[in-house]
């Protein structure tokens, strides 16, 4: 009798870990499960087999004005320092750019400067150039509260919130991050209405001081769509395509979606290749020219590298200088900082920060730009890269 009591017990338990999972997998809609289980196979380089509900950003290939140095200007011990360092991490693809030319490129097995890699939280850069270039043109203003063409904030206090506000991260929006996941971060990150999910993010009390938070960015693309959409009718993919994508000859490339409604994912996700990073990299060190065209205007550059009031450190989606402890930290509730063991031997770098170690670093002084991409690395050191090729260029 008490074994048959237990065996009850046990099944009982198990119909009620049934019931529990059934309903869990009910609130969760199909896309966010699929999305979840891609999530498994995730690595940088297989981007294309994981991350394919995409919106495509239509290019115009053309490297034949990215020259490459003959003599290069590096040494040969500085070379082996950066495979060095580049094995070490893990690396995919490096590529350095000093005084008009290629300097160096070192490539994983089976890549090369066209392979397409996932990018990660590198796509806030593409926003937020996106963003300052129609403020720039006249077409948005980054001070007007985003209730302009948010319909759904009209009468909410969020609708108070600028568009500089959520790409410098000042928002009194609830921080939505995977330190903390619960199940409307899922829907945010990888459910199947993105921009209703973050639009029905609430307010958090805590203040306004800088909270680096995928919510801004995701709210902030569906505030700088609308205004594409209002001034072009067009989509946001297809006016980066023709307005900067294809003028500086990047190839196709593909902004993350997780849905199949043609939004984006405006705070991370953009898939392409090293040397379309280092085509935009050239493009924000030349104050928005490239091969002798203005491809925007140069006060859209001005903007994107100004650093912000509530973070020295941040500018409109691009990171400056470097911290003066060694750690450059996210925010008050964000666990993770990136370690920069000694300061840039330059005082105007500029860098596009994606998890884990994808990089482009710009330094306008020195003509200097570097794109790595990697398999997700924690120990990435933000120092290192850059002052290798500074301290030995000649």
């Amino acid at each position: 009798m008490k074994f048959f009591k237990k065996i009850v017990k046990i099944i009982f338990v198990l119909l009620l870990l049934a019931i529990i999972a059934i309903a869990i997998f009910s609130a969760m809609n199909w896309t966010m499960v699929s999305n979840l289980a891609n999530m498994g196979n995730m690595r940088t380089d297989n981007v294309r087999e994981w991350e394919t509900t995409v919106t495509p950003v239509a290019g115009n290939l053309d490297d034949s004005k990215l020259l490459v140095a003959e003599t290069p200007e590096l040494s040969e011990a500085t070379k082996i320092s950066l495979i060095d360092y580049h094995d070490q991490e893990n690396g995919l693809s490096l590529l350095v750019w000093k005084n008009g030319k290629i300097q160096f490129e070192h490539y994983a097995d089976g890549m090369d400067r066209n392979a397409v890699t996932a990018s990660y939280s590198m796509n806030k850069s593409i926003t937020g150039l996106m963003a300052a270039t129609l403020h720039a043109e006249g077409i948005l203003a980054l001070d007007d509260p985003v209730s302009k063409v948010l319909v759904e904030w009209k009468e909410d206090v969020r609708g108070e919130i600028t568009l500089r506000e959520l790409l410098q991260h000042t928002t009194p929006l609830e921080v939505v991050s995977m330190a903390n996941p619960d199940f409307r971060t899922m829907e945010i990150l990888i459910g199947d209405d993105i921009e209703e999910a973050a639009l029905s993010n609430p307010v958090d009390d805590a203040g306004l001081g800088f909270e680096y938070a995928t919510i801004n960015y995701q709210v902030a693309g569906a505030v700088i769509r609308r205004y594409i959409d209002q001034a072009f009718n067009t989509s946001y993919a297809e006016y980066l395509s023709e307005k900067i994508w294809r003028p500086i000859g990047a190839g196709d490339a593909w902004l993350s979606s997780g849905q199949d409604n043609g939004i984006p994912r405006f705070y991370a996700g953009m898939q392409a290749s090293a040397g379309d990073w280092l085509k935009i990299g050239l493009l924000i060190k030349n104050e928005g020219q490239l091969y002798g065209k203005q491809v925007v205007p140069s006060e859209a550059i001005k903007i994107l590298t100004t650093p912000a009031e509530s973070n020295r450190l941040y500018g409109l989606g691009v990171w400056l200088d470097a911290p003066e402890d060694g750690s450059r930290e996210y925010g008050p509730n964000t666990a993770i900082a990136v370690t920069h063991s000694a300061p840039y031997l330059a005082d105007d770098v500029v860098f596009f920060d994606g998890f884990g170690g994808q990089r482009v670093y710009i330094v306008p002084s020195q003509d200097l730009v570097i794109v790595r991409t990697g398999q997700v690395s924690m120990s990435f050191d933000d120092s290192i890269l850059v002052n290798l090729v500074l301290k030995n260029a000649k």
